[in-house]
């Protein structure tokens, strides 16, 4: 290949055409042979051009990275089914109103997967349940409550993470793509729903913990739900020589299901914590949520959401079916504050 280079650039050099020997006079034949060799000439020059660019788009090819592969965000990366308790009573609350959440009880017992490794023996349950009521997880009544939104806005996931370092460095990145606990959420196709909640302390004693989806919190779940999501089926999604298969639905409207609270983005985009005068020593030294009674406060709840389920580009989903849900399993009744 080097010698045909070699040979088209010696001859694009010395063939050099001389525009004033084609308007001379010449005869007949002489002319028909200029006419010949100009053709032959453009044809050959041609066919230089073309080899030339095979070979540099050869050498481009060698030391250009091709496009990295990346993980496919899953449809259910962060949404839970419920305990498959169908829900028996709904109140709904239309946007900007306010909600009164009084006597919602939670808690494992009504959670449990008692298909865990350690589950299996009655042994191993009862010192699980032992350990969960020791420390007030195994079923609870929360002090009674009001919650209102006041705003929703909607950010791409990747531009949250720039504007709060603090959430991103508290993830695990691969190549650059968000590796979730719950599955493989790609920045770049997630969003994250920033709804602004004022809380109303209606009860005597001080709310104050941290707002984690499972177990004890401050606050009682509070879960991203969309009734459509229901309908929706699981997929699998190939990435390399790996693929993750997803049962589906996963968000299956039975109590506690749909997008769980994402907490590192709360704690990036919230207030710095209150330390405690006087924590306990085996709980809590400080409360991301502290509303004493009567106080009223604003927290952003924010929510993960992959793309493929808003519907669209996903940086303007139809909020109008959008809700922030919260089971009490008690009565079995979830209670439904809209988005718009």
């Amino acid at each position: 290949m080097g010698e045909k280079i070699h040979r088209c650039s010696e001859f694009v050099r010395t063939a050099r055409f001389n525009p004033m020997e084609a308007i001379a006079p010449k005869d007949h034949l002489r002319r028909a042979a200029m006419q010949d060799n100009r053709k032959r000439r453009t044809a050959l020059g041609t066919v230089c051009l073309v080899v030339v660019a095979l070979v540099m788009g050869w050498f481009v090819g060698q030391y250009v990275p091709g496009t990295p592969q990346s993980p496919e965000t899953l449809v259910y990366a962060t949404m839970y089914s419920g305990n498959g308790t169908p829900v028996q009573n709904t109140v709904d609350t239309s946007f900007g109103e306010q909600a009164t959440l009084e006597g919602v009880v939670q808690g494992e017992s009504f959670t449990l997967d008692e298909t865990r490794s350690d589950l299996q023996t009655e042994q191993g349950r009862q010192a699980y349940r032992d350990h969960l009521e020791d420390i007030g997880a195994w079923e609870h009544e929360y002090p009674p409550f009001a919650m209102r939104i006041e705003e929703v806005r909607t950010v791409s996931a990747d531009s949250f993470a720039d504007l709060y370092p603090n959430f991103s460095s508290k993830q695990q990145h691969t190549r650059g793509f968000f590796i979730h606990p719950g599955g493989n959420l790609n920045l770049q196709d997630t969003t994250m729903i920033l709804v602004s909640v004022s809380i109303t302390n209606k009860s005597e004693e001080l709310i104050s913990g941290y707002p984690h989806p499972f177990g004890k919190g401050a606050l009682p779940s509070c879960n991203l739900f969309r009734t459509d999501w229901c309908e929706m089926q699981g997929e699998s999604v190939a990435f390399g020589d790996q693929v993750i298969i997803e049962a589906g639905p996963l968000s299956d409207g039975t109590l506690g299901s749909g997008e769980i609270l994402e907490d590192s983005a709360f704690v990036a985009i919230n207030d710095d914590p209150v330390y405690l005068d006087n924590p306990d020593p085996n709980g809590i030294q400080y409360a991301y949520i502290h509303i004493e009674p009567g106080e009223t406060k604003t927290y952003v709840f924010p929510y993960l959401v992959p793309d493929k389920v808003l519907g669209g580009d996903g940086r303007h989903p139809d909020l109008s079916n959008l809700c922030i849900q919260t089971p009490d399993y008690a009565t079995e009744t979830v209670y439904r504050l809209w988005l718009e």
